[in-house]
Formats: C-alpha cells, structure tokens, sequence
C-alpha cells in the first residue's frame, strides 16, 4: 500500500518535493500519474503478484504521456523485496535499490 500511496502524494499533494515509490501503483482510477511535476523514483519486483510488471508498465506509459522525467527500476525479485520479514526479501536487491534510493533523495532535497 506504501508504494500505491506515495504515487498518489506525488500527484495530490503539491508539497511534496520529490517520491520515492517502492512495490506498488495505484489503480489507473485513482490518479492521473500523467500530472505528476515532482521528481518521482520507483523500484519494482518482476515477479509481484500484487503488483504485476504490466500494472508499473501502465503508470510508466502514463508517464510518458506526460512527458516528465521519473526513474524506475525494476528487479528479478518477489513483492516487497526490500522487507526483511517477508519470504521475497532480497538482501541484493533492496541494498541497490536502497543506493539508488539515497542518491536520488540527495539529489532532490535539500
């Protein structure tokens, strides 16, 4: 739900600075990812039953549509592989996406 919910805050809330997005999407309904203007980073597993690739595969056509820039990463892993207390968690995995992550917050925030 996380993950689902930082996209949504990277389009309703104008505070918001820039979003790092890990495991999930919204539903197509929920938002209109096309308006996102805030730096937007996501990291994704392959292999999610929750959230499958053609559902991050939307959002990141919506994406384009909207011509904005964004980084997503996808990673040969189950759903939320960065939690340590779950049976996909990929210790490879989350320290590159952990990296990634810290890099592109630097980048953005102040």
């Amino acid at each position: 739900m996380g993950g689902a919910l930082a996209v949504l805050a990277a389009v309703y809330v104008g505070e918001t600075d820039a979003v790092v997005c890990w495991h999930g999407v919204p539903p197509e309904e929920a938002a209109d990812t096309r308006k996102i203007r805030v730096p937007l980073q996501g990291h994704f597993a392959l292999e999610d039953d929750s959230f499958p690739p053609q559902h991050v595969d939307a959002v990141e056509e919506r994406l384009k549509e909207g011509n904005f820039d964004y980084e997503f990463y996808r990673y040969r892993t189950g759903h939320a592989f960065g939690n340590e207390n779950n049976e996909d968690h990929d210790p490879e995995a989350t320290r590159l996406a952990w990296r990634r992550m810290l890099g592109f917050m630097a980048g953005h925030i102040g």
